[in-house]
């Protein structure tokens, strides 16, 4: 009971920041509540959703500032979605390698890892690719 307090403050103060988060919010990787206009990014074409009126309140360098950072949002998710990837498929192929399963098992997770499809590895790539990653 004597942590209940701090644990209310806590919860206040991690809510506010939610809300202040929210509110100073010029984009959204995915369409959803008041985010419903699509654009893409000058760079790399990466789609991105807009409150109505954005076209109003953001040009020129004001912009580029907020492409900027959706290529680094879309980046960063992107990037952290491809390590899972490789995790998963890492996984596989040491369970493929394990001594402990029969050979008709190592053989299945060594299949089901040569054929996994890493499509944000492949999207992480086609970013380096043109030069929207370093």
């Amino acid at each position: 009971f004597a942590l209940l307090p701090v644990l209310v403050i806590m919860f206040a103060m991690l809510l506010m920041n939610i809300t202040s988060d929210m509110a100073e919010t010029e984009f959204s990787l995915k369409r959803y509540n008041q985010f419903k206009i699509e654009r893409r990014t000058l760079k790399g074409g990466i789609s991105y959703f807009v409150k109505s009126g954005f076209d109003r309140k953001y040009n020129g360098q004001d912009l580029r500032r907020v492409e900027a950072r959706v290529v680094t949002a879309y980046v960063s998710q992107v990037a952290n979605l491809c390590q899972g990837e490789q995790l998963q498929k890492q996984r596989l192929i040491d369970a493929s390698n394990s001594i402990l399963m029969s050979r008709t098992d190592r053989q299945k997770y060594r299949a089901k890892a040569d054929t996994l499809l890493q499509e944000n590895c492949l999207e992480y790539k086609r970013l380096q690719t043109m030069g929207v990653v370093n």
